[in-house]
């Protein structure tokens, strides 16, 4: 088995414009289900999506501590340079521009976990402060293969000019 994490970092990204699916559902256990799903049909249809930036990867986008309904669940996206007409059923997502922590993952999904252990352990030993309640995001670099072989880059939000005195 491949496994494979880089050193943790910290970067900070201009604003995004991302569009696709928003999956919503009642307990953590469905996503497990759900956002494959909602991974393939955002394949199926990226041709759809006007002024995508690169149709080869993704973006998965979430909020930790979302403390409002409107900003709840996680979104399976594409990377815009500017809104377009949306396709059925998808949305459009303006993410800020941010400070993140952030580290690269490749692997078997199954072990994504440890990437983020790692991520949140570098965050701490920095003394940074990890901001649970706006978009953090998981840069895919490709869609999974059949393997579920995953190449992604996790970006955890922080306060930004908290790390190494800046």
């Amino acid at each position: 088995m491949k496994l494979l994490i880089q050193e943790a970092a910290n970067k900070s990204l201009p604003a995004l414009k991302l569009v696709g699916f928003r999956v919503l559902c009642r307990s953590g256990e469905e996503y497990v289900e759900e956002i494959p799903k909602a991974v393939d049909q955002l394949f199926v249809q990226k041709s759809e999506i006007p002024h995508v930036v690169t149709s080869n990867g993704y973006y998965g986008v979430f909020m930790v501590d979302a403390c409002h309904p409107e900003v709840d669940g996680y979104w399976v996206c594409m990377e815009v340079g500017e809104f377009g007409e949306l396709p059925e059923g998808m949305e459009e997502l303006t993410i800020p521009e941010q400070t993140y922590a952030t580290i690269t993952y490749q692997g078997p999904h199954t072990y994504i976990m440890k990437a983020y252990r790692e991520l949140h352990d570098w965050i701490s030993k920095k003394g940074c402060e990890r901001l649970l309640n706006t978009w953090h995001l998981e840069k895919y670099s490709a869609f999974p293969s059949s393997d579920k072989h995953l190449d992604v880059e996790l970006y955890d939000t922080i306060r930004r000019g908290v790390i190494d005195g800046k």
